[in-house]
């Protein structure tokens, strides 16, 4: 069997999340994907959605606000520095 991240074998389980990620990253909302799935409700899909680097950057240039990632926030002793 194929290995995913960490060297884990890949499990048809994980070809659900993958699914549903890539649906609700493409704007499907969540009930659909849910449906198409066999989720009894959507916070169940939004369990398996998981929340892209890119989707984040999308959904903050849509809202017209800067996005900055975590690890290039400015250290606690950068800031005491200045």
């Amino acid at each position: 069997m194929p290995s995913g991240k960490g060297g884990r074998e890949l499990r048809l389980h994980d070809a659900r999340h993958t699914y549903c990620t890539h649906q609700a990253s493409a704007g499907v909302p969540l009930h659909l994907v849910g449906a198409m799935v066999g989720h009894s409700s959507t916070y169940m899909t939004s369990r398996y959605a998981h929340v892209t680097p890119e989707a984040l950057q999308a959904a903050a240039e849509a809202a017209g606000v800067g996005f900055q990632w975590v690890s290039e926030r400015p250290q606690e002793s950068d800031v005491a520095e200045s």
